[in-house]
């Protein structure tokens, strides 16, 4: 049977795990939410861009970012290269927190 010191140290023991726990379960949904928002910016963006023609490029409208990618076709791409690079970043982070977290939890 063990005293109440003992008892004590146990269940304080107990409360760090699961505020642990609690705390990297929080840190993981952080983690797969900002994926998933790049995700869906990425995708939104790709849809958004319009696809141009020629004809589109000669209505000469200036003055507004829609009339900088209908001079330049290629800007949408750029961006969207430039979402998905950020992506990459994010899930590569979120690859490395969790080979990290696995390894300080067998140690």
């Amino acid at each position: 049977m063990r005293n109440t010191d003992e008892q004590l140290r146990e269940i304080a023991l107990r409360a760090a795990g699961l505020k642990r726990k609690r705390r990297s379960r929080r840190l993981i949904a952080a983690e797969a939410l900002s994926v998933c928002v790049c995700a869906a910016l990425i995708v939104a963006v790709s849809i958004l861009t319009p696809r141009f023609d020629g004809a589109a490029v000669s209505s000469g409208s200036t003055g507004h970012l829609g009339s900088l990618i209908l001079t330049a076709p290629w800007l949408g791409n750029v961006i969207i290269s430039v979402l998905a690079f950020l992506l990459g970043i994010c899930v590569t982070l979120l690859c490395l927190h969790l080979r990290r977290r696995k390894e300080s939890e067998r140690k």
